[in-house]
């Protein structure tokens, strides 16, 4: 849609994350989410990102907003096969794709989880459209950082 060459991805990715880099100072969590994310380790639950960001950027950006609450950590530079950044991830944690629960907020998010019978939730406060999402029919929908809360620890799962 950009009509930009494939060959020039890899230089906008590096120039975006050194400007994401500088900004993450002044980046706000979703309203809400702090305390959810309290929530759920008091409630035992284990809390992993895996993001296209470098690890860097995200441990700056916890350090910043004081929500040092994740026990594991992954950068997943693969913008084509995110299926396989989830695998690879969860194979590294000694679990299996089944075992997870991921939440996020793209369409290759769904897409990704669907491929390897991942459960997803998908959130409408991120990248994508509510449209978009409902279109490729994740497991769950959340608008609101408590209906996750809500979701994860009425209807879904107990801590493992």
């Amino acid at each position: 849609m950009l009509k930009v060459p494939m060959y020039k991805l890899p230089a906008l990715l590096i120039e975006g994350k050194r400007e994401y880099k500088r900004k993450v100072v002044n980046l706000e969590p979703v309203s809400g989410i702090k305390e959810v994310l309290i929530e759920l380790k008091e409630l035992g639950y284990s809390l992993g990102i895996l993001s296209s960001n470098t690890v860097d950027n995200i441990h700056k950006f916890i350090e910043v907003h004081h929500m040092d609450y994740f026990d594991c950590i992954h950068s997943a530079t693969n913008l084509f096969g995110k299926h396989k950044s989830i695998a690879s991830m969860a194979k590294k944690l000694g679990l299996n794709t089944d075992d997870i629960l991921y939440i996020g907020d793209e369409l290759r998010d769904i897409e990704s989880c669907t491929k390897i019978n991942t459960k997803m939730i998908a959130v409408t406060w991120g990248f994508d459209s509510l449209e978009l999402l409902t279109q490729s029919s994740p497991d769950f929908i959340c608008h609101t950082p408590e209906e996750l809360l809500q979701l994860i620890t009425q209807e879904i799962t107990n801590p493992t």
